[in-house]
């Protein structure tokens, strides 16, 4: 992603929603994994592909989220071993 890049952030209600639904349905199906050896650290879920990544900061997660899964993806993070105000959603669209 660019400087240049200008991104927007699409908050519907409806697609916080999905996202949010779509995510924990995949961790609960790959928590075992984590929990509880990983507790405290970040995964960045993207709802279509499925795909994870952990990291040890929020931020960090966030970073290599928008660069791996790039505009037009949504993706979620959470915190690993929480169920509530440590998870974020994030969904960009990149536009010219």
């Amino acid at each position: 992603m660019e400087q240049n890049d200008t991104m927007e952030l699409m908050t519907t209600k409806d697609e916080t929603e999905t996202v949010h639904k779509k995510a924990w349905a995949i961790y609960a199906k790959i928590k075992d994994q984590y929990e509880p050896q990983h507790k405290g650290k970040y995964l960045a879920i993207e709802v279509e592909s499925g795909m994870v990544h952990m990291e040890e900061a929020l931020n960090d997660a966030l970073w290599w989220a928008q660069e791996r899964f790039g505009p037009g993806k949504s993706f979620y993070c959470l915190r690993i071993g929480y169920d509530y105000v440590e998870t974020i959603f994030h969904a960009l669209v990149a536009q010219s």
